[in-house]
C-alpha cells in the first residue's frame, strides 16, 4: 500500500520551490554587485541546484509513492528540506552586499542602516557585524541542508529500486 501523503509533505514541497524565489525577492532590497556576481558567475550552478531541488520537491514530496517512502526518512527529508529553504530565505535577508551608493543587507535597509545619513552609518555599523555572521549560518544552512536533502533523495530512489526488484 502507497503512504498518502500528508498536508505538511505537501506543504514542505511547496516551500522547497517557493521559498528560494521569495529569497531572491527579498534580496532584491539590498542587490549589488555580489548578486550580480552570482548572477552572471555560477548561474548555471545554481539553475542547476534550482532545477534538482524542483525534481526532488515534485517527486519526493508531491507525488503519490514517490522515492521517501519509510516514515523516518521522511522526517529526515522534511528536516532537510525545511533546513535549505529556511537557510536560503536568511541568506537572502542577511547577505550583505551593495552598489555604488550603499552597502548592506536587506536586514540593514528595513533597519535604516543602508545609506549615506549619520543615524544610517551608525546603524549599519552597529548590525554589520551581525548580519555578516547570520549570512555565513545561513549560507551552512542552505548548502548543508541541500546536500543532506539530496543524499536523502538517493537513498529514497535506491530503496525503492531495492523494494521494485524484490517484489
Amino acid at each position: 500500500m502507497e503512504p498518502s501523503r500528508s498536508p505538511f509533505t505537501i506543504l514542505t514541497g511547496i516551500a522547497l520551490i517557493v521559498l528560494p524565489l521569495l529569497a531572491l525577492g527579498l534580496k532584491l532590497f539590498s542587490f549589488g554587485w555580489m548578486m550580480v556576481f552570482l548572477l552572471f558567475g555560477p548561474v548555471l550552478m545554481l539553475a542547476a541546484g534550482y532545477v534538482l531541488q524542483l525534481v526532488i520537491a515534485a517527486q519526493g514530496f508531491l507525488r503519490r509513492g514517490g522515492p521517501i517512502r519509510e516514515p523516518r526518512a521522511r522526517i529526515r527529508a522534511n528536516a532537510a528540506a525545511w533546513t535549505t529553504s529556511l537557510g536560503i530565505v536568511a541568506l537572502g535577508v542577511f547577505m550583505p552586499d551593495g552598489g555604488d551608493t550603499g552597502y548592506g543587507s536587506t536586514l540593514q535597509v528595513w533597519l535604516g542602516a543602508y545609506g549615506s545619513s549619520d543615524g544610517a552609518t551608525a546603524m549599519h555599523e552597529a548590525t554589520d557585524g551581525l548580519t555578516e555572521a547570520l549570512a555565513w549560518i545561513a549560507a551552512a544552512a542552505w548548502i548543508g541542508g541541500f546536500v543532506w536533502l539530496f543524499v536523502e533523495w538517493v537513498i529514497g530512489l535506491a530503496e525503492r529500486r531495492r523494494l521494485r526488484r524484490a517484489g
